[in-house]
């Protein structure tokens, strides 16, 4: 799957969740670890991995919570990766690209800084669909395994973040890989 396409994904559950009924609360109280092939982390038990396949020589899995939000993750080769600011504003252009369903606004993008371990960043930006605007966050993350540079892509609607942000906690505290 190529990184335009995985961004288009993104996009494109989000919207076609957009319509659907708000998010539900995390539930970090029953948390369920998954573990397949050295990546290792605890989610929310209300939460899923609905993909974890690899292709072209990048490991992706999806984590997708009864609402709106998602989690992206990518395992790539250290020497193929970008640094977070880079990978951030390419992943953001090629969801706006990729999008067929409503549209995204021009985003808006913080300074890199770090937490926990990890690189990070904050994009924002507006999605329309059917007449209804609703900002939304995107937070990135990167961090160096070894050989390989795993990056996370937390994506939720604003007024669902509160419900979620317990959830991307549990997951960017516990992640772990061991190739």
């Amino acid at each position: 799957m190529s990184f335009t396409t995985l961004a288009a994904l993104v996009v494109l559950a989000a919207g076609l969740t957009l319509a659907s009924c708000g998010g539900k609360k995390a539930d970090t109280a029953h948390p369920i670890t998954y573990r397949k092939d050295g990546l290792s982390f605890q989610m929310p038990g209300n939460w899923r991995v609905t993909e974890d396949a690899s292709e072209e020589g990048i490991r992706y899995l999806f984590v997708e919570e009864p609402g709106d939000a998602i989690v992206v993750v990518q395992l790539l080769g250290a020497d193929d990766a970008l640094g977070i600011a880079e990978y951030a504003r390419s992943f953001a252009e090629q969801a706006k690209e990729g999008t067929d369903v409503g549209t995204l606004s021009a985003s808006t993008f913080s300074r890199a800084g770090e937490a926990g371990g990890y690189e990070t960043l904050r994009e924002t930006f507006h999605m329309t669909l059917l007449g209804v605007t609703v900002p939304h966050t995107r937070d990135y993350r990167r961090r160096l395994f070894g050989d390989q540079v795993c990056f996370l892509v937390a994506q939720v609607s604003d007024e669902d973040r509160g419900l979620v942000t317990g959830g991307f906690r549990l997951i960017t505290s516990t992640l772990t890989y061991e190739p």
